[in-house]
């Protein structure tokens, strides 16, 4: 079951965030600024309502409203008379096409030197950060800044599986042989967020929040090993074509159109990406072009493009979202043993190696 204080945009109050307001401590929070993060309830959002030189671009978003379309666009308040748009960051129109380098550097993590770079996942807000997982026995997130800057180190009470970061900067994630997702708050909690029927191994969390997980080893699973999990916690089985003959998954991702896209580790044998519908209908198999596929990490970007991280050709396979090959994203010999992958809606792509480094690479944008 839930947990009945789950301050993350999965709760299951509509028009609000479940928290005390930190003002007044008497009403729910209702309200958060897009610009600072700052949250409020109906009384004291007066209090971020003036229009100074420091707040007079912010807007407050209300939690959980609709507009009469049906769509879930929050209601939103303006601080100066011009506007009542929402404050969102244009996406980058990008091309899977290396523009440049930007960075190059290694984790600030406190395991042994050259730990794999497991796991990367870029902060939703687009502001250049990504959480990293070191190490197949790590129990502790890094975030760096694209140019490779060091922001901040949390420790988990527990060896880590896999993680996802919310649009609110939470942290949801998975343990060994645990089946219960956990949640790491804001406010620096480690809360057990949710039962699963099978041990949860990888997580994807799209913009909307809504959350797909995979079972840690699929064989195992008397019933679906993939499970949606929306906002209101509702538990929504996908059920697996049983002609895909699925295997243990090591990564998943969900591509714009929303093909579940399914990383099946070579190791002892060839490996694959599946691409299954949102009925667990085989869209695509894809299994590289030429020699060894051994894929390690996906990531989706928002213009139908998938990028397939593979240390058996030392490179990044660019795929379509019906499994065709597109290009290979590198020039040879420029990486050995990708691993961990993922890309951000300001066109910077993110790779982490077998060697526990880490390259931010900036992509095209169309009009270049």
């Amino acid at each position: 079951m839930a947990s009945e204080d789950w301050d993350d945009q999965f709760s299951e109050a509509s028009v609000s965030s479940g928290l005390l307001c930190i003002h007044c401590n008497e009403d729910e929070v209702r309200w958060e600024c897009n610009e600072c993060s700052r949250e409020f309830c109906d009384r004291c959002k007066r209090i971020h309502l003036i229009a100074d030189e420091e707040t007079q671009n912010h807007h407050l978003v209300r939690y959980g409203s609709k507009r009469a379309s049906g769509s879930h666009l929050p209601d939103v308040i303006h601080h100066s008379v011009e506007s009542v748009r929402e404050a969102q960051r244009p996406k980058v129109k990008f091309r899977p096409v290396v523009e440049s380098l930007i960075s190059e550097f290694k984790p600030n993590s406190s395991l042994v030197e050259n730990s794999t770079v497991q796991h990367i996942r870029v902060n939703p807000r687009g502001n250049g950060e990504a959480w990293l997982k070191c190490g197949a026995i790590s129990e502790e997130l890094v975030s760096h800044d694209f140019d490779g800057s060091y922001r901040e180190r949390i420790r988990l009470d527990s060896v880590i599986q896999d993680f996802v970061v919310t649009s609110k900067t939470e942290i949801i994630f998975t343990k060994i042989h645990s089946n219960t997702l956990w949640l790491y708050s804001n406010r620096g909690k480690i809360k057990p967020l949710l039962q699963i029927e099978f041990n949860p191994g990888w997580l994807y969390i799209h913009s909307n929040n809504e959350l797909i997980n995979c079972a840690a080893t699929t064989k195992q699973c008397r019933d679906s090993p993939l499970m949606k999990l929306s906002r209101s916690s509702q538990k929504l089985p996908i059920p697996v074509d049983p002609s895909v003959k699925l295997g243990d998954v090591y990564d998943l991702g969900q591509s714009s159109n929303e093909t579940v896209c399914l990383v099946e580790k070579g190791g002892w044998g060839p490996g694959r990406v599946v691409g299954l519908d949102q009925n667990g209908l085989g869209v695509f198999e894809y299994r590289g072009t030429k020699g060894s596929f051994n894929p390690s990490g996906i990531a989706c970007d928002g213009f139908g493009f998938i990028y397939i991280s593979d240390c058996g050709c030392h490179n990044v396979h660019v795929i379509d979202q019906l499994g065709q090959f597109h290009s290979f994203l590198l020039p040879l010999d420029s990486v050995q043993l990708p691993e961990a992958i993922d890309v951000g809606e300001d066109g910077n792509l993110w790779l982490g190696n077998g060697h526990g480094e880490i390259k931010v690479y900036k992509l095209e944008t169309e009009d270049t």
